[in-house]
C-alpha cells in the first residue's frame, strides 16, 4: 500500500472521530442543534469520502487532497465551535483558522481543479499568491494577539487575549488589507477557472462546465455578502441560502463531472457507491414502512413483525439493486448503459451487410463507442 493511500484512510478515520465528536457533543446538549450538526456531518462526509476516493484512485492528483482536508477542517471548525464557546480561547483560535482554511482551500480549489496543478505562465504566479494568502490567513488567524470571541455583523463585540497569540500579530478576518486581498483572491480563482476553461477541448468543458457555474456562484454569494457588509446591514435570508448552496455546489459539480462525463475515469466506482447507497436508503425505508404497517396489527417487539420486514427487504434486494443500477447508469454512466445496444444493433446491421469496408467500419465504431480507447485500428490479410 503507498502512503498517499496510508495517509488517506487516516484522513478518512480523522474525519469519522470529528463526525461522532460533533454528534456526541450535541446528544449532550453541549454542541450545535442538530439542524447545524446535520449541515456538519453531511458537508464533511461529503467532502471526507469525495476526497478520499479520489486520493485512492488518483494518487499524483492534488484535488482528493484539498477536498479531504477540506472535510477535516470542517470539522475541526465545528467541534472547535461548540468547544470554543465553553473552554476558552484556545479552541475558538483553532476554529477560526480552520474556518480561514477551509475558506482559502475552496479558492485554490477552483484555481487547480481539475488537473491538480497550476495553469502554465502568469497564472502559476496567481496560483502561488493564492497559496500564499491562504497560509497567512490560517497561521494569522491562530496566532494572531487577540481573538474574537463574539462577533456582530459588521466588526467584533468582544475580544480576548490569545494564549497562543504572538503580540504584534493582527486578526486576519479583521484587518482590512486582508480583506482586499481576499477579494484578489476570489476574482484569480475564478479567472483561472474560466481561462481553462477556454483552453480546453469539447470534453474537458463538458467536465468544467458545472464546476465553473458552482464556483461563479459561490463567488457572487461572497460578493453580495460583501455589498451588504459596506453597506452596514445585514444580508437576507435568500443570501445566506445561496451562499450554503454555493459551498454545497462545489463538490456536487465535481462529482457530476466524474459520473457524467468520466473525470478522472472512477465513474464505475463512484456509480455503484451512489447505487448502493441509494439501494440501502430505499430498503430502510421498506424496513420502516412494514414495520408500520404491520403495528397498527401487532405489538412493535413482536418478533414477527421483525422477521417480516426483513423478509420483505431481503426479497427486494435484487430487484431494487437491479432498477437503482440501471437508473444511475442511465442518467450518469450513459457508455456502460449504451453498450448492450450498440453491440446489438451493430449484430443486426451484419445480417444486411455485404461489403468488407462497411462492416469493418462498423465494427470499429462500435469498439470506440463502447471501450472508448484512446486510438483505435485494424489489421487485415490481404485475399
Amino acid at each position: 500500500m503507498t502512503w498517499s493511500r496510508r495517509a488517506s484512510i487516516g484522513v478518512l478515520a480523522t474525519g469519522a472521530v470529528l463526525l461522532l465528536t460533533l454528534i456526541v457533543q450535541t446528544a449532550f446538549g453541549s454542541g450545535h442543534p442538530w439542524g447545524e450538526t446535520a449541515f456538519y456531518g453531511g458537508a464533511l462526509a461529503y467532502f471526507l469520502v469525495l476526497g478520499t476516493v479520489l486520493i485512492w484512485r488518483v494518487p499524483g492528483n492534488r484535488i482528493g487532497w484539498i477536498f479531504a482536508l477540506m472535510g477535516v477542517a470542517l470539522g475541526v471548525a465545528g467541534v472547535s465551535g461548540s468547544v470554543g464557546s465553553q473552554a476558552g480561547a484556545l479552541f475558538n483560535a483553532i476554529g477560526s483558522a480552520a474556518w480561514m482554511g477551509w475558506l482559502g482551500a475552496i479558492f485554490l480549489l477552483l484555481i487547480l481543479y481539475p488537473t491538480g496543478h497550476f495553469l502554465g505562465g502568469l497564472w502559476r504566479w496567481a496560483g502561488w499568491l493564492t497559496l500564499a494568502l491562504l497560509t497567512f490567513g490560517v497561521l494569522g488567524t491562530l496566532f494572531s494577539e487577540e481573538l474574537c470571541i463574539e462577533a456582530g455583523f459588521d466588526a467584533c463585540d468582544v475580544w480576548a487575549d490569545n494564549p497562543i497569540g504572538i503580540e504584534g500579530v493582527p486578526n486576519p478576518e479583521y484587518w482590512g488589507p486582508f480583506g482586499l486581498l481576499v477579494l484578489l483572491m476570489l476574482g484569480l480563482s475564478i479567472a483561472a477557472l474560466v481561462a481553462r476553461y477556454r483552453r480546453a477541448d469539447r470534453v474537458q468543458r463538458l467536465q468544467l462546465k458545472w464546476f465553473l457555474f458552482a464556483g461563479s456562484g459561490f463567488v457572487a454569494s461572497i460578493l453580495i455578502e460583501v455589498v451588504y457588509s459596506v453597506g452596514g446591514t445585514e444580508p437576507p435570508l435568500w443570501v445566506r441560502i445561496l451562499n450554503g448552496l454555493g459551498l454545497l455546489g462545489i463538490p456536487i459539480a465535481a462529482t457530476l463531472a466524474i459520473l457524467r462525463y468520466r473525470l478522472y475515469e472512477i465513474d464505475r466506482i463512484i456509480s455503484r457507491t451512489l447505487s448502493y447507497v441509494l439501494l440501502v436508503g430505499a430498503l430502510g425505508l421498506v424496513v420502516l414502512a412494514s414495520i408500520a404497517i404491520l403495528a397498527a396489527f401487532l405489538p412493535s417487539d413482536d418478533p414477527i413483525v421483525v422477521a417480516v420486514s426483513t423478509l420483505a427487504a431481503s426479497a427486494l434486494f435484487n430487484p431494487v439493486r437491479r432498477r437503482v443500477q440501471s437508473a444511475v447508469d442511465h442518467r450518469f454512466n450513459r457508455s456502460r448503459y449504451d453498450a448492450p445496444r450498440v453491440v446489438e444493433r451493430f449484430t443486426e446491421t451484419l445480417q444486411e451487410q455485404v461489403d468488407p469496408d462497411d462492416v469493418v467500419e462498423g465494427w470499429l465504431a462500435v469498439v470506440e463507442d463502447t471501450l472508448q480507447p484512446s486510438a483505435v485500428g485494424y489489421w487485415a490479410r490481404e485475399a
